[in-house]
């Protein structure tokens, strides 16, 4: 089987881990973790699962063999039946070199062969998405759970957790196609995992899910996988377009998130794009004044007037309120930094936030915080070219 493509998510937020936390990457890298961590799995499953072994469930053994050789792996495995989850559903515990494969509820006897197979194919492709580039995932993963999970955790922590695992999930979902290309079989299988019932209409459910995205823009609500609905449309539109379906995928999967929900890689994205935004505000000869850009090196150190501008500023319309909200008042922040620049800043704050596609609401935020009258802002809107024109040396 050719390499399953990884959602870009999981590469970005290991990339963002590798360079923000040098000590944590090293510790959960280093094979005494690993050691630890392998010691302390194996324990547990010991505890809390009864061992399927070979010559008891030799059927189950071959099928996962057959699995493994569909996905290109070669790894002993092991297989276990919870003692403390009847809920349908089975989960690949990681380790190193090894397969650990964990069944529960009803599953078994719920499932056809062919859906059982392709369960098994969903779990080991977390296994090869762990052991690719040298254990890398499986380490930004480990960190994640331990960031989310401390004391002191932040909401960016706790949503780049939740979306490292949503994505995991539609990575595997990945594998288990390219094992078994037959989106109907996924789907059904999704289906009875979550309903229970023994038989399902697969295209039903896939019409189902269309009609849901026909009358609303729905994303994920759920911490660990998304919803069945949402995981059937993202394996269809897989199979259907390949990569141009990421875009959408993504879109799922991240929806617009709020401003204090941002995870650790948006954030970034947030405080690349502030720049552009600043840099192509103050990239107007009318606004060459040093106390403006002494105020851009608040916000940025290395910030000077040879940044590169946007180009284009990018249309924000489509992203949540509070993010819209963050840009106007990042505006506003600039009109009344230099009083003897008079009405020039505000002029071209308005002409920037129509670039943004965020006009009314950046004309909303100026009348309430800058107590100006509707009337004089106004007039400000309507003259803003000839004011900038005016004022250029």
């Amino acid at each position: 089987m050719s390499e399953v493509r990884h959602p870009p998510y999981l590469a970005a937020i290991r990339d963002y881990l590798k360079a923000a936390e040098p000590d944590i990457w090293r510790w959960f890298s280093s094979a005494k973790f690993r050691a630890e961590y392998a010691d302390n799995v194996r324990l547990d499953l010991l505890k809390t699962a009864y061992r399927l072994d070979r010559e008891s469930h030799a059927p189950l053994h071959a099928q996962a063999e057959d699995v493994l050789r569909r996905l290109g792996l070669a790894i002993p495995f092991t297989l276990y039946q919870s003692q403390l989850n009847n809920l349908l559903n089975a989960a690949l515990v990681h380790l190193p070199g090894e397969g650990h494969l964990l069944f529960s509820g009803p599953l078994l006897g719920t499932l056809s062969s062919h859906e059982i197979g392709w369960v098994v194919a969903h779990e080991f492709s977390h296994h090869a998405l762990f052991a690719g580039h040298d254990g890398e995932l499986h380490a930004a993963d480990q960190i994640l759970n331990a960031l989310a999970g401390h004391r002191r955790a932040q909401p960016s922590h706790v949503q780049s957790s939740r979306l490292f695992r949503l994505y995991s999930e539609i990575y595997a979902d990945r594998g288990a196609l390219a094992a078994f290309p037959d989106p109907l079989l996924a789907v059904s299988t999704l289906v009875k995992i979550e309903t229970g019932l023994k038989d399902v209409s697969p295209a039903g459910y896939l019409a189902q899910a269309d009609e849901i995205f026909s009358k609303e823009k729905v994303s994920t609500r759920e911490l660990t996988h998304p919803e069945a609905f949402i995981r059937a449309r993202a394996l269809k539109l897989w199979a259907d377009r390949g990569e141009d379906a990421e875009t959408e995928i993504a879109r799922m999967i991240e929806g617009t998130p709020a401003l204090d929900d941002l995870d650790l890689v948006a954030q970034q994205r947030l405080t690349r794009l502030t720049k552009q935004v600043i840099s192509h505000f103050l990239a107007r000869p009318a606004l060459r004044s040093e106390s403006l850009q002494a105020h851009a090196r608040l916000f940025f150190d290395d910030y000077s007037t040879v940044n590169e501008p946007l180009e284009e500023p990018p249309d924000l319309t489509s992203v949540d309120p509070s993010v819209q909200s963050y840009f106007c008042h990042l505006l506003l922040d600039f009109t009344a930094v230099d009083p003897q620049l008079e009405d020039v800043p505000l002029a071209a704050a308005i002409l920037e936030s129509r670039a943004l596609g965020l006009e009314d609401r950046f004309l909303t935020v100026a009348v309430r915080e800058l107590k100006l009258k509707k009337k004089a802002l106004e007039k400000v809107k309507a003259e803003a070219e000839q004011i900038l024109a005016k004022e250029t040396p």
